[in-house]
């Protein structure tokens, strides 16, 4: 009677497992249709995170342009555009945006130093134009202060727009290097 009694809880683990299989198996097949649902919308989440990143970091090189070009020249804003430009716009219009704004800014500075010395030489050579050659040269080299305190200025006001996203033309820019457009 033992053995029946046995076979009998036998049966009934039996069916207690199968019917605990049953529910975790609907259990585990509604957590699907949730977790499925769920995964679709992380997903959703996860490519709209790596998008809104992809962008920040698009505006972080492109402001990065400008702001290392107050301390390496023209070495750092030229290596992040050549790395960089065929990956966003944005910062292919910043490192062109740029380029033109190097470029121009040399060329004033040259010409305005090159103005500058002249005179310095024609000093000795005729002494009655002493007096409006230095004040020529004077002006020359407030000229060239102005110049060198906008173009500081305009380099901070561009490190803000392209931070922003927002594409910017520093002022007195001759486009040697042509871009398409400035509207992003």
């Amino acid at each position: 009677m033992e053995n029946n009694h046995h076979n009998y809880s036998d049966s009934t683990n039996d069916e207690m497992h199968t019917s605990e299989t049953i529910d975790v198996y609907q259990d585990q097949k509604h957590s699907e249709q949730l977790y499925g649902d769920y995964q679709f919308n992380s997903n959703h989440q996860y490519e709209s995170q790596m998008k809104q990143d992809e962008e920040q970091d698009n505006r972080l090189m492109a402001m990065l342009i400008y702001l290392l070009s107050l301390f390496a020249g023209i070495i750092g804003p030229l290596i992040i555009w050549l790395i960089k430009r065929k990956e966003s716009k944005l910062v292919d219009i910043a490192g062109k945006t740029y380029l033109n704004y190097f470029i121009s800014y040399s060329i004033y500075t040259f010409v305005g130093t090159i103005f500058a010395l002249i005179p310095l030489f024609l000093v000795d050579y005729n002494e009655n134009l002493t007096a409006i050659l230095v004040i020529f040269t004077v002006l020359i080299f407030i000229a060239l202060f102005v110049l060198a305190i906008m173009s500081f200025v305009c380099t901070i006001i561009a490190c803000v727009k392209y931070m922003s996203g927002k594409a910017y033309s520093i002022p007195l820019t001759i486009p040697s290097v042509s871009y398409t457009h400035l509207t992003l």
